[in-house]
């Protein structure tokens, strides 16, 4: 009999103006010089000098680190982590995208484990090694789309071997998520919808998920944010300034970013192998590789697909409704507009076939060979 295990979530500030709570939040969980862990761009937009005040303002203060990559090397967390150790901080603050984020939580693990980041990767059994206590996280998200401000995983990429490996643990988990639409309006259209496929990308490959194949809780966050993307994406895509539609983007990204761990399939395997290999960005990835996931898992998944499509735009076909949204993203629907040469299609086939972890949760079984023939449809 298996027992359907509830996932350990953060705490949760949800709403336009939350963010000004930060730093009560920080103070009362004991942070005395925090970390704040962002891109560039939100140093550009002044965001990480407005963190810093609200912080101040209740007696924490703070270094910044806003070197993120996306996508985030190891080499990157090197950096971030030897930058926490000669400021002698006491917590983690992330601001920013999935990016962001998982650098946190990766540079958590880095400055309170011994031995070497990649010794921590789940497939070489890196989630048992991970032991108390790792210094405590606030995620702060400014995109709608990995959800990662609301669990375990961080994905990191290892450029000396061309692959992208997953650090998972409950004590990587933030202490708190700050989840403000107001922080999300100055995303650029075309992030919007990148972000906003990724997070579609969680819910729909975690609806029918196998790593926990009978999971009515995660089904119902998953199902839900279909729903909520279907009803705002577009909307959020063509004005970014709709609180509404941002409101319900953070709560779908929130929605995958826990329902996913119900298990990712082949879409995720694809995009984590375009990303790697031809430096494609996550979203596109995952929007591209959302469509294989649903061709290659239609003959065995008919009732829970016509569910999720009815959830998107009350249709019963869903990849013909996963088609029309990206057209109105402007996402491109062949390999070969992400810039794909024809020529690599067996290797990005081979690459993907060998992803144990997300295919062993894909609903119908899927050879190299059969991984390479959606390939060439979708090229």
């Amino acid at each position: 009999r298996r027992v359907v295990h509830f996932p350990k979530i953060p705490s949760f500030l949800f709403g336009a103006g939350v963010v000004k709570k930060l730093g009560g939040t920080a103070e009362r969980m004991g942070v005395k010089k925090a970390l704040l862990v962002a891109d560039p761009v939100m140093k550009t937009l002044g965001r990480t000098e407005e963190i810093r005040k609200i912080l101040e303002e209740s007696g924490v203060s703070s270094v910044e680190y806003t070197g993120v990559e996306p996508d985030p090397p190891l080499e990157s967390i090197e950096r971030t982590a030897e930058f926490y150790r000669e400021n002698c901080c006491d917590g983690i603050i992330a601001l920013g995208g999935g990016s962001s984020i998982d650098t946190a939580k990766a540079t958590a693990v880095r400055v309170s484990q011994t031995g070497l980041l990649e010794e921590y990767d789940t497939m070489m059994g890196g989630k048992a090694k991970v032991k108390p206590p790792l210094p405590p996280i606030i995620a702060v998200p400014t995109t709608s789309g990995t959800g990662s401000e609301a669990n375990q995983y961080a994905v990191i990429t290892d450029r000396s071997r061309d692959v992208k490996f997953t650090l998972m643990s409950e004590l990587m988990i933030p202490r708190v998520a700050v989840i403000d639409p107001l922080m999300c309006v100055t995303m650029p259209p075309g992030v919007t919808a990148e972000t906003g496929l990724d997070a579609l990308a969680h819910c729909i490959e975690g609806y029918v998920g196998l790593t926990d194949e009978y999971h009515p809780y995660f089904e119902s966050l998953a199902s839900y944010g279909v729903k909520l993307i279907g009803r705002s994406l577009r909307k959020a895509f063509s004005d970014g300034k709709d609180v509404q539609a941002r409101k319900d983007m953070c709560m779908a990204a929130t929605f995958g970013g826990i329902s996913f761990t119900k298990g990712l399939g082949l879409g995720h395997a694809i995009s984590h192998v375009l990303g790697a290999f031809h430096h494609v960005s996550h979203g596109r990835g995952c929007a591209l590789g959302l469509l294989c996931f649903v061709r290659a898992n239609a003959k065995v998944c008919p009732d829970q697909f016509r569910d999720l499509s009815w959830a998107l735009d009350r249709s019963d076909h869903l990849e013909e409704s996963l088609v029309k949204l990206y057209q109105d993203l402007r996402i491109p629907l062949r390999l070969r507009d992400l810039g794909v040469p024809e020529e690599s299609l067996a290797r990005i086939a081979f690459e993907t076939s060998t992803n144990a972890v997300n295919l062993a949760a894909n609903p119908a079984s899927v050879t190299e060979r059969r991984i390479l023939e959606l390939l060439k449809e979708y090229y």
